[in-house]
């Protein structure tokens, strides 16, 4: 289905379904996998180990819902048309929305630079909040990690959260 962005904000969110697969093959350069997430119990799909670091970041917020590739974006630059999927919209525990693009720094091009500031302006036009998951101070990977692989004596990871 295809919405103007105005009427994005009216859409259900849960009606989104992820625009393309996840592909896994022993020659290609990133690291595709399924991430557990306590705080909606399911499996998630990431795409590089930056999206899986990010669910994990989510996770310890508890959000409800974690949407990977939520929708195709299309719209015009000064270089002509263009379209660009975020990498995932957030149902947050306070029910509000925010849509991330995940990319380590160095990575980021003239071109996604322009796809990065569409989506923050869609975005912003639905009231969501917006992120460009850039990279993680050292401390903060290596803290998300180390209580993420802890086991404590109740069986769950001594970091995981918690449902409410």
């Amino acid at each position: 289905m295809t919405w103007p962005v105005r009427d994005m904000a009216s859409v259900p969110v849960l009606s989104s379904r992820m625009i393309r697969g996840f592909t896994w093959r022993a020659d290609q350069g990133h690291r595709p996998g399924l991430q557990f997430m306590v705080s909606t119990g399911r499996h998630h799909g990431f795409e590089s180990l930056e999206e899986q670091q990010l669910l994990l970041a989510l996770d310890y917020f508890g959000v409800a819902e974690v949407l990977p590739q939520p929708f195709r974006l299309d719209f015009d630059s000064s270089e002509g048309k263009r379209w660009h999927v975020p990498d995932f919209l957030a149902v947050m525990p306070d029910g509000g929305l925010w849509l991330f693009d995940v990319r380590p720094e160095g990575l980021i091009g003239n071109l996604d630079a322009v796809k990065f500031a569409a989506s923050a302006r869609s975005a912003a036009a639905c009231g969501w909040r917006y992120s460009v998951a850039a990279g993680w101070r050292p401390h903060v990977r290596s803290v998300l990690d180390h209580l993420s692989s802890q086991p404590s004596a109740t069986g769950r990871s001594a970091g995981s959260p918690a449902r409410a």
